[in-house]
């Protein structure tokens, strides 16, 4: 049986947090990429933090590989939940083959692609279903119920 926490996983884990926490939040990278991606980057992190547990301090920068912010280390599916919730978030399904290029491509060149398809698609559903409400609007989603 694979433990998740033991051995290399673990040792890769701590290596990449001692790195992160000699980061400080510079924004001039993401500036250089406008204010759209800078703010989609934002996003993102958050959304990653909350799905794949890094720690709040977290900053992950536009040079970064791109597989390493999405990296689920624990072996479960957190990993698929966290695009999933980035795919929610911008109200985007993106192809299968973007997420597989990760290893390949930079962080701020995923952010980027990521704004470029939701532009390219205003207000797409994710998964083919209808669109999602962001907030309380206060109007339920579903069918009307009868009385």
């Amino acid at each position: 049986m694979w433990f998740p926490f033991l051995g290399p996983q673990r040792r890769i884990y701590q290596d990449l947090l001692r790195q992160l926490k000699g980061r400080h939040q510079d924004v001039e990278p993401w500036e250089r990429l406008g204010p759209e991606v800078r703010d989609a980057a934002k996003r993102v992190t958050q959304i990653l933090k909350d799905q794949l547990g890094w720690p709040p301090s977290t900053v992950f920068l536009p040079q970064d590989p791109a597989d390493i912010p999405f990296w689920d280390r624990t072996g479960d599916l957190a990993g698929i939940e966290a695009i999933m919730a980035v795919e929610e978030d911008f109200l985007v399904k993106m192809p299968e083959d973007f997420w597989l290029s990760l290893p390949k491509i930079t962080f701020g060149q995923a952010i980027t692609k990521l704004v470029e398809t939701t532009k390219a698609e205003p207000g797409a559903s994710p998964n083919g279903g209808p669109t999602r409400r962001r907030g309380n609007s206060g109007v339920s989603e579903g069918p009307p119920s009868v009385s």
